[in-house]
């Protein structure tokens, strides 16, 4: 993640990644709260206005993005696996 005082460009599924973000939906419909798996988001994806489906009852999912809290600056699993692509 930058300095507090850098400034970075978040537009895709990727970026989020490689800036060390996270995107969690919550489904008010049935109250289901998982973290996306944005390794299985095309990775050129732009995030902003991407809507979700709950798996569990097909209800809107209201998403929040937020740093991943790492104690490094090494690739976070997400980053390895979507490299592998």
């Amino acid at each position: 993640m930058p300095a507090p005082e850098e400034s970075v460009t978040l537009r895709t599924f990727g970026d989020l990644i490689l800036h060390g973000y996270k995107l969690t939906g919550f489904c008010r419909r049935c109250g289901v709260h998982k973290v996306i798996d944005l390794a299985a988001v095309r990775p050129n994806r732009v995030y902003v206005g991407a809507t979700f489906r709950c798996k569990a009852c097909n209800g809107a999912v209201e998403i929040t993005l937020s740093p991943i809290a790492t104690s490094n600056s090494d690739a976070t699993p997400a980053l390895d696996k979507w490299r592998e692509r």
